[in-house]
């Protein structure tokens, strides 16, 4: 490994010592450092080795991220990680263990809630609703919740 590549490893796992990453957040590191495209894999292979990428805790925490701050659904989650390049059964591994532990529906409700109330001015309820059901798709939630919980915020 040449001067550049040690730094690049350096750095990196400077950065995964403080923050979560991927394969792929990584790979961006890389190609924005202008790392030579032979170098990136042994550079990722190297910070996998001692744990500084770990692909199951990076999931976990990603889920749990935006389910607390962003209140995400499973969807838009779940489609997130994929694009990110995380293997489907880590996805849904962590997706169950975040869904055992919160009740995404008391998410869902509290956002309707108070989307609906930031609608008080639409008074025809089929556009309250249809304007509702697209917030809450939007954020990744299940249509068949969604459909429940405005059943009793809007009726």
């Amino acid at each position: 490994m040449g001067e550049p590549v040690s730094d690049a490893l350096k750095r990196l796992s400077a950065l995964c010592a403080r923050k979560e990453m991927c394969r792929q957040d990584a790979k961006k590191k890389l190609i924005l450092w202008k790392i030579p495209e032979d170098e990136r894999p042994s550079i990722i292979d190297t910070l996998i080795k001692y744990s500084f990428i770990d692909e199951e805790r990076y999931a976990k925490a990603y889920v749990k991220d935006k389910t607390q701050y962003n209140r995400w659904g499973t969807r838009k989650i779940y489609m997130m990680l994929r694009r990110k390049g995380i293997d489907d059964d880590i996805i849904e591994a962590a997706i169950d263990e975040m869904e055992e532990e919160e009740d995404t529906s008391d998410i869902l409700r509290t956002l309707l809630t108070e989307k609906n109330h930031s609608l008080r001015n639409e008074k025809d309820k089929y556009k309250r609703k249809q304007k509702l059901i697209r917030f809450a798709i939007s954020r990744g939630f299940e249509f068949d919740d969604i459909i429940d919980i405005i059943s009793e915020i809007v009726d």
